[in-house]
């Protein structure tokens, strides 16, 4: 709350190209699957396993980290989670 305002929106703009940057990143993938198909020569099963992982992870991992946030703090599990 005592943060200046500049900060505040350093932090706000960081933490949304982050977010900005994961949504693209799946996306990226899900427009690619006809290449993966024809470069690794399998079927669509295995070439949308990428983006069914990616999409669970999106599922499981509030699941795991919010009760580690409660344990240690939300800064240092933010910034576990942001560079791993």
């Amino acid at each position: 709350m005592e943060f200046d305002i500049r900060l505040k929106w350093v932090y706000i703009v960081i933490v949304a190209f982050a977010t900005f940057s994961v949504s693209l990143a799946s996306s990226a993938y899900a427009g690619s699957i006809g290449e993966v198909l024809k470069e690794f020569d399998v079927n669509e099963e295995v070439a949308t396993l990428g983006v069914s992982l990616f999409a669970l992870g999106f599922a499981v991992n509030p699941l795991l980290w919010a009760p580690v946030c409660e344990l240690i703090g939300h800064q240092i599990v933010f910034l576990i989670t942001f560079f791993s």
